[in-house]
């Protein structure tokens, strides 16, 4: 479903069909057959794809555990078994009727049973996911439950859909960056014993600098991408691309009543540039390709949609401008970004952003104390573990 309605069309850099994607997975196959026999050591690991520059995994590390990727994304042999093969395929490449077949389900179940058949086998302590959207992951999910092994979400952002009690509550728990994040999901439903605050090795405990004073020298623009993937299962909204194109045209709009004659544009990493520069204005925006830290050294300020990168600004002591117009967004806005927290004022409308711009009205520090905790606290992860 994702690949298919979601993660479609030339705005993205490698969406469902393309050649680049095809290419990729036809090299890294044949790859395989020479790795056959994989050499990772998987017994009594914890499995993890939490996103490496958030530092959970370096922490486990640290406390002396073994930390290994899934076995899907880091060995060979798993990949090319018959039960992974069959429904990894099946999910990539099957039609509608395919996917709802008895066939495809028997594929399914005969796979969930040679993970449980893993996890026993390799002795897995714990099994930490990115999310539990995913038709792989929530398999996985399941295979854990039947066979005792504890799971767990870690949050690699601020939610992008809603706070409900469906997502990112599937597994055992789930665990987030600071208090104001665990209260959102226990409001939303979510039981409170599950959710874990566990900081955010990137940004916990980091001295933040004051935030300069806006000038609009080298103002950085983030794009509002399009959702390659269903966020919110409550809702499933399909956004209209044209909203990206609409976003920028309006910071545009707004920078040049201020005096701004230019500016620079940051994509997301999933989208397509060269889709980009058949819309936007050349002459007024310059596409970045720098890393992220590269791209803020030198920024004055930041107009953004909702986005973790305020988190970086902060690092950096560029003024964050939030613009979240709602009239073009499919989406329900969560907290911080939806105008309930009043250290972060949103400007709705382009006049609103300029009014923003020119009265230095931009995000506080003050959301840092609520939503990162200020210590990365690995306790509660090492009470669930066996033998400590």
């Amino acid at each position: 479903m994702d690949t298919r309605v979601y993660y479609f069309g030339n705005h993205f850099k490698t969406p469902f069909g393309h050649k680049r994607q095809l290419k990729y997975r036809i090299r890294n196959y044949l790859a395989s057959f020479k790795r056959k026999v994989s050499n990772i050591d998987f017994d009594g690991a914890i499995l993890s794809e939490a996103y490496a520059n958030w530092g959970i995994n370096d922490k486990l590390k640290e406390e002396g555990y073994k930390v290994c990727m899934l076995p899907w994304h880091a060995d060979p042999g798993f990949r090319l078994s018959t039960e992974y093969a069959a429904v990894a395929n099946g999910l990539d490449y099957g039609d509608f009727n395919f996917l709802l077949s008895e066939y495809f389900i028997d594929r399914v179940y005969n796979f969930r049973s040679f993970f449980e058949n893993f996890l026993q086998c390799n002795h897995i302590k714990l099994v930490i996911f990115a999310n539990d959207m995913t038709a792989i992951n929530r398999i996985a999910i399941s295979a854990c439950k039947n066979v005792g092994v504890k799971s767990m979400i870690y949050l690699h952002g601020l939610p992008a859909g809603s706070y409900n009690a469906i997502d990112n509550n599937r597994a055992d728990y789930l665990c987030v960056w600071g208090d104001r994040m665990k209260e959102l999901c226990v409001n939303a439903g979510v039981n409170a014993n599950k959710v874990i605050v566990m900081g955010n090795a990137k940004y916990s405990g980091q001295k933040f600098p004051d935030t300069h004073p806006a000038s609009f020298d080298n103002v950085l623009v983030l794009s509002r991408a399009i959702s390659g993937a269903p966020s919110d299962s409550v809702k499933r909204p399909i956004e209209n691309r044209g909203l990206s194109i609409d976003y920028i045209y309006m910071v545009e709009e707004a920078l040049k009543r201020v005096g701004v004659n230019k500016a620079t544009l940051r994509l997301h990493p999933s989208e397509n540039g060269e889709w980009y520069k058949k819309f936007i204005d050349s002459d007024f925006y310059t596409l970045d390709d720098k890393s992220l830290m590269d791209c803020l050294s030198d920024k004055t300020a930041i107009v953004s949609p909702a986005s973790t990168v305020m988190f970086d600004a902060f690092l950096c002591g560029i003024p964050f401008f939030a613009f979240e117009p709602h009239t073009i967004i499919g989406y329900e806005v969560v907290p911080p970004f939806d105008g309930s927290e009043e250290e972060m004022p949103i400007a709705k409308s382009i006049s609103e952003l300029v009014d923003h711009l020119q009265h230095n009205i931009v995000a506080s520090h003050a959301l840092i104390d609520k939503y990162i905790n200020p210590v990365v606290d690995m306790s509660k992860i090492k009470e669930l573990l066996p033998n400590g």
